[in-house]
Protein backbone atom coordinates (compact mmCIF):
# COMPACT_ATOMS: atom_id res chain seq x y z
CA UNK A 1 0.00 0.00 0.00
CA UNK A 2 2.23 2.44 0.95
CA UNK A 3 4.42 1.53 -2.68
CA UNK A 4 1.85 2.43 -4.37
CA UNK A 5 0.70 5.84 -2.04
CA UNK A 6 4.23 6.68 -3.50
CA UNK A 7 3.95 5.62 -6.91
CA UNK A 8 0.24 7.01 -7.53
CA UNK A 9 -0.42 3.94 -10.00
CA UNK A 10 -1.72 0.46 -9.62
CA UNK A 11 -1.39 -0.20 -13.16
CA UNK A 12 2.86 0.07 -12.60
CA UNK A 13 3.11 -2.11 -9.57
CA UNK A 14 4.36 -4.05 -11.59
CA UNK A 15 7.35 -2.34 -12.94
CA UNK A 16 8.02 -0.48 -9.36
CA UNK A 17 11.59 -1.92 -8.47
CA UNK A 18 12.51 -1.07 -12.16
CA UNK A 19 10.93 2.42 -11.49
CA UNK A 20 13.07 2.95 -8.68
CA UNK A 21 16.46 1.61 -9.61
CA UNK A 22 16.10 3.92 -12.89
CA UNK A 23 15.10 6.43 -9.90
CA UNK A 24 18.46 5.59 -7.99
CA UNK A 25 20.26 6.13 -11.19
CA UNK A 26 18.70 9.74 -11.58
CA UNK A 27 19.98 10.24 -7.59
CA UNK A 28 23.06 8.74 -8.37
CA UNK A 29 24.19 10.72 -11.05
CA UNK A 30 23.59 13.74 -8.95
CA UNK A 31 26.42 13.07 -6.66
CA UNK A 32 29.92 11.78 -6.32
CA UNK A 33 30.23 8.18 -7.66
CA UNK A 34 31.23 6.83 -4.04
CA UNK A 35 28.71 9.47 -2.21
CA UNK A 36 26.34 6.48 -1.18
CA UNK A 37 29.06 3.98 -0.68
CA UNK A 38 31.08 6.69 1.96
CA UNK A 39 27.79 7.18 3.30
CA UNK A 40 26.83 3.40 4.00
CA UNK A 41 30.08 3.17 5.50
CA UNK A 42 30.20 5.93 7.83
CA UNK A 43 26.74 4.71 8.98
CA UNK A 44 28.24 1.43 9.67
CA UNK A 45 30.77 3.34 11.31
CA UNK A 46 28.53 5.12 13.59
CA UNK A 47 29.87 8.25 11.97
CA UNK A 48 27.52 11.05 10.57
CA UNK A 49 26.51 11.30 7.26
CA UNK A 50 25.60 13.94 5.19
CA UNK A 51 21.76 15.36 5.22
CA UNK A 52 21.81 14.62 1.43
CA UNK A 53 21.44 10.85 2.55
CA UNK A 54 18.02 10.99 3.76
CA UNK A 55 16.87 11.24 -0.02
CA UNK A 56 18.26 7.81 -0.27
CA UNK A 57 17.34 6.78 3.05
CA UNK A 58 13.93 7.15 1.79
CA UNK A 59 14.72 5.62 -1.48
CA UNK A 60 16.05 2.68 0.01
CA UNK A 61 13.25 1.91 2.38
CA UNK A 62 10.88 2.24 -0.60
CA UNK A 63 13.24 -0.30 -2.58
CA UNK A 64 13.14 -2.78 0.49
CA UNK A 65 9.72 -2.97 0.12
CA UNK A 66 9.23 -3.06 -3.57
CA UNK A 67 11.80 -5.77 -3.37
CA UNK A 68 9.76 -7.84 -1.04
CA UNK A 69 6.65 -7.51 -2.75
CA UNK A 70 8.53 -8.33 -5.68
CA UNK A 71 9.86 -11.64 -3.85
CA UNK A 72 13.58 -10.78 -3.99
CA UNK A 73 14.07 -10.99 0.17
CA UNK A 74 18.04 -10.89 -0.68
CA UNK A 75 18.19 -7.29 -2.38
CA UNK A 76 15.33 -6.29 0.39
CA UNK A 77 17.36 -7.47 2.88
CA UNK A 78 20.10 -5.25 1.57
CA UNK A 79 18.24 -2.18 0.79
CA UNK A 80 16.10 -2.11 4.16
CA UNK A 81 19.84 -2.28 5.77
CA UNK A 82 21.17 1.05 4.07
CA UNK A 83 18.26 2.48 4.62
CA UNK A 84 18.06 1.68 8.70
CA UNK A 85 21.84 2.70 8.91
CA UNK A 86 21.69 5.82 7.07
CA UNK A 87 18.23 6.46 9.15
CA UNK A 88 20.34 5.82 12.55
CA UNK A 89 23.10 7.88 11.57
CA UNK A 90 21.09 10.95 10.42
CA UNK A 91 19.15 10.68 14.09
CA UNK A 92 22.39 10.22 15.88
CA UNK A 93 23.10 13.58 15.28
CA UNK A 94 20.58 14.85 16.84
CA UNK A 95 19.89 13.08 19.95
CA UNK A 96 17.21 14.64 22.45
CA UNK A 97 19.76 16.56 24.12
CA UNK A 98 21.10 18.41 22.15
CA UNK A 99 17.89 19.24 20.73
CA UNK A 100 15.96 20.54 23.60
CA UNK A 101 19.72 22.46 24.89
CA UNK A 102 20.43 24.06 21.75
CA UNK A 103 15.86 25.20 21.57
CA UNK A 104 16.53 26.46 25.02
CA UNK A 105 19.27 28.23 24.30
CA UNK A 106 17.95 29.97 21.11
CA UNK A 107 14.27 29.72 21.74
CA UNK A 108 14.17 28.42 18.03
CA UNK A 109 11.53 25.19 17.16
CA UNK A 110 12.28 21.76 16.79
CA UNK A 111 12.48 21.93 13.29
CA UNK A 112 15.00 24.38 12.55
CA UNK A 113 17.02 22.46 15.57
CA UNK A 114 17.00 18.98 13.72
CA UNK A 115 17.77 20.43 10.62
CA UNK A 116 20.29 22.82 11.63
CA UNK A 117 22.40 20.11 13.78
CA UNK A 118 22.22 17.72 10.51
CA UNK A 119 23.52 20.39 8.67
CA UNK A 120 26.65 21.03 10.78
CA UNK A 121 27.24 17.20 11.58
CA UNK A 122 25.97 18.08 15.00
CA UNK A 123 27.98 20.87 15.96
CA UNK A 124 26.05 23.04 18.53
CA UNK A 125 27.50 26.46 17.83
CA UNK A 126 27.70 26.10 14.56
CA UNK A 127 23.67 25.00 13.87
CA UNK A 128 23.23 28.12 16.28
CA UNK A 129 25.06 30.47 14.19
CA UNK A 130 23.25 28.46 11.32
CA UNK A 131 19.91 29.36 12.76
CA UNK A 132 20.70 32.93 13.48
CA UNK A 133 21.55 33.73 10.05
CA UNK A 134 18.23 32.09 8.78
CA UNK A 135 16.32 33.99 11.17
CA UNK A 136 18.14 37.34 9.85
CA UNK A 137 17.95 36.34 6.23
CA UNK A 138 14.31 35.62 7.14
CA UNK A 139 13.80 39.16 8.80
CA UNK A 140 15.56 40.68 5.58
CA UNK A 141 13.05 38.87 3.69
CA UNK A 142 10.35 40.22 4.98
CA UNK A 143 11.70 43.67 5.45
CA UNK A 144 11.45 43.91 1.64
CA UNK A 145 8.31 42.07 1.41
CA UNK A 146 7.42 44.96 3.85
CA UNK A 147 8.52 47.70 1.35
CA UNK A 148 6.78 46.13 -1.90
CA UNK A 149 3.89 46.11 -0.52
CA UNK A 150 3.88 49.64 0.61
CA UNK A 151 5.31 50.37 -2.55
CA UNK A 152 2.47 49.08 -4.21
CA UNK A 153 2.19 47.09 -7.49
CA UNK A 154 3.87 48.27 -10.82
CA UNK A 155 1.97 49.62 -14.18
CA UNK A 156 0.56 46.50 -14.87
CA UNK A 157 -1.50 45.76 -12.27
CA UNK A 158 -0.14 42.25 -11.00
CA UNK A 159 3.62 42.25 -10.09
CA UNK A 160 5.52 43.95 -6.90
CA UNK A 161 7.69 46.54 -8.01
CA UNK A 162 11.34 45.26 -7.86
CA UNK A 163 13.24 46.44 -5.03
CA UNK A 164 16.63 45.80 -6.36
CA UNK A 165 15.46 48.16 -9.72
CA UNK A 166 14.01 50.89 -7.12
CA UNK A 167 17.61 53.25 -6.92
CA UNK A 168 17.98 53.05 -11.06
CA UNK A 169 14.47 54.55 -11.16
CA UNK A 170 14.97 57.19 -8.71
CA UNK A 171 18.36 58.60 -10.71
Amino acid sequence: AWVYLKLESIETLGDTTARLEVAEAVLRKQVDSNFITLAIVQSDMGNPVPPLAAVFCRLFLLQGVAFRFAGDAIKSKQRLDWANGLCQSLRSVSSEESIQGLREAIGASEFQVISALRRTNGNSDQAAALIAEEEEDASRQAGLRYQQRRLGLCENKVDHVNIGLVPQVQT
